[in-house]
């Protein structure tokens, strides 16, 4: 899905450059800007769709499902017959399609950041209630003229897109921080100085050193260190004794490829 997402992308600039050049023999030199331009942007929201649909299928593909109805929507806006462009249900149905796809499609987004920390998790919660917020302030702008949506909620529409905005920011800075905590501060069952018996490499004396000092054979005194690391995600998240090939807190698969620990 992503080859695809980039290949639309490639298409949609193929377009506007075809339309660019030969402005002066094409008729609809502006459908087909307007065309690269709606298909650039729904193929990069294509791309986050896939990346959501990798971590919750069903959010991704309903998503998904609503973006490419909105595309559709607007290709017949823009090559049908202009008549189209004035009628007022129309266009509404479009807004009605475009905005719970944007809504659903944020949600999914701020998902993918992985968050332990309450507080974190409750921001995350917050963002997404201005999502959904503004996205039915909007939809009641699109479906009804009333007073009250035109004044207040006009601001309060502002303030909730704002929050979102940030929060946006925000979710994924807070996700790398506790990424960047995680290595040190996951509890582990391994102690790192863990007794290790070996033969001695220039000697063949036994020998017993405790991993990840420096010690020497009793033998030779033939300088030794054994170094013993746990398999942990980019995350930092513990795998030791995962059955699955995919990390259970971020979700990111084949972890099983790091490599492995000595």
């Amino acid at each position: 899905m992503l080859w695809a997402a980039l290949a639309v992308l490639a298409i949609a600039a193929a377009m506007a450059v075809v339309a660019a050049l030969f402005q002066d023999h094409l008729a609809s030199e502006n459908q087909l800007f307007s065309t690269s331009i709606t298909t650039a942007i729904y193929a990069l929201l294509a791309l986050l769709a896939a990346l959501v649909i990798a971590r919750h299928p069903r959010t991704g593909w309903i998503a998904l499902a609503l973006l490419m109805a909105s595309y559709l929507s607007w290709l017949v806006l823009i090559w049908v017959d202009p008549g189209w462009r004035n009628d007022e249900p129309y266009r509404r149905v479009i807004g009605l399609i475009t905005v719970p796809a944007a809504v659903l499609l944020h949600i999914g987004v701020l998902t993918l950041a992985p968050l332990r920390a309450t507080l974190w998790r409750v921001m995350r919660i917050i963002v997404a209630g201005c999502s959904v917020g503004a996205g039915l302030i909007i939809l009641a702008l699109i479906a009804a003229d009333d007073s009250f949506f035109m004044n207040d909620g006009g601001v309060l529409l502002g303030v909730l897109i704002l929050l979102a905005l940030f929060g946006t920011v925000m979710v994924p800075v807070a996700g790398a921080i506790e990424r960047s905590t995680a290595r040190d501060t996951q509890e582990s069952d391994l102690d790192l100085k863990t007794p290790v018996s070996l033969t001695c490499p220039r000697c063949s004396a036994a020998a017993r050193i405790d991993s990840n000092t420096d010690a020497t054979c009793p033998a030779c005194a033939l300088r030794i260190r054994v170094t013993i690391e746990e398999p942990r995600c980019d995350c930092g998240y513990l795998l030791y004794n995962l059955d699955t090939g995919r990390c259970p807190e971020c979700g990111e698969p084949d972890w099983t490829a790091l490599p492995p620990p000595t």
